[in-house]
């Protein structure tokens, strides 16, 4: 047994020491008197439940409020854990509100960027194929150009050819041995 337990059966037994004191008297047994108050009795039994008190009071009183003081201890650290916890989830969700509305609006910033980049790439592409058709067509129009002004050099070497056809028929029904003399020397004059 521990040592309190001893230290109380002790008080208890010596808290009894009246009541049996007063019985061996011979007090307690019978009734003498049906209206007799047993006042020594009486006196026993209040001397021997304040001694009982007392000694619970004496042998109770540090463990009792050792308990109730770690009890309170206890309440008060545990109110205190709720409430720091209650105040870090509370900042986990401001904290995490935040991050959402920061994610909202990096999403609209990179919804805006991405339209606005993939509007200029649009018109990027567009003015590319203006260019490119620009180019196309000046290309086109310079063989249009060159291919006109081959079929011309053509048309005019034919002519100048059926011309001189002509002239030549011309001037072979035409021309007489004098003229032809005169041209040779008109020429060759000419030359020098």
């Amino acid at each position: 047994m521990t040592r309190k337990v001893k230290l109380l059966s002790a008080l208890l037994s010596v808290s009894l020491v009246p009541s049996l004191l007063y019985a061996a008297t011979g007090h307690g047994g019978g009734h003498e008197g049906a209206h007799h108050v047993n006042w020594l009795y009486v006196a026993a039994t209040i001397t021997n439940f304040i001694i009982f008190v007392a000694i619970l009071v004496h042998l109770l009183k540090e463990p009792v409020l050792k308990f109730f003081t770690e009890r309170s201890d206890s309440v008060k650290e545990a109110v205190e854990r709720r409430e720091v916890a209650r105040t870090e989830a509370r900042q986990r969700i401001h904290e995490s509100v935040f991050r959402m509305e920061e994610l909202e609006r990096q999403w609209k910033t990179d919804m805006e960027k991405y339209r606005a980049d993939g509007e200029a790439e649009r018109l990027q592409i567009i003015e590319q194929a203006r260019q490119q058709a620009e180019k196309i067509k000046e290309d086109a129009l310079k063989i249009i150009d060159s291919e006109v002004r081959k079929a011309r050099a053509d048309l005019r070497r034919e002519a100048a050819q059926e011309v001189v056809k002509a002239a030549e028929k011309i001037l072979a029904e035409k021309l007489t041995d004098a003229d032809r003399t005169k041209l040779i020397d008109e020429y060759t004059e000419m030359l020098r």
